[in-house]
């Protein structure tokens, strides 16, 4: 429930592998989300869409999208997502805020998520 909440706050369609990714599988197999997780997930986006907008101003608004919305490839199996981003696409604000660095195990998520930028 409140990881599809958070997918549809974060505009992500459910049919694009961001969100199967996200979910652990196929977003409209998940449960509705209840009108509470809908809420939280939406307070939780604008609060992340304010600290972007004190924390990186030089980022392109809307800038939590420019983060979200990047080119790159998405391996997912379960337990394990794989994110490679292009090298030309590295953006020191993103960098110098340490958005993507290689997290590794993500318990509140049940799995691991590497990122990589390559060539």
């Amino acid at each position: 429930g409140l990881l599809r909440a958070l997918v549809q706050a974060l505009g992500v369609p459910a049919e694009d592998p961001v969100a199967e990714a996200f979910c652990g599988g196929p977003a409209t197999l998940q449960p509705l989300p209840l009108p509470g997780h809908v809420e939280r997930a939406a307070a939780q986006v604008q609060q992340w869409a304010d600290w972007l907008d004190s924390a990186a101003p030089d980022l392109a608004p809307p800038r939590l999208l420019s983060i979200c919305r990047r080119p790159g490839r998405l391996r997912a199996e379960p337990g394990w997502v794989e994110l490679r981003l292009p090298l030309a696409g590295v953006h020191t604000a993103v960098r110098r805020l340490g958005l993507d660095l290689d997290p590794g195990w993500l318990p509140w998520w049940g799995g691991v998520l590497v990122i990589r930028y390559d060539d």
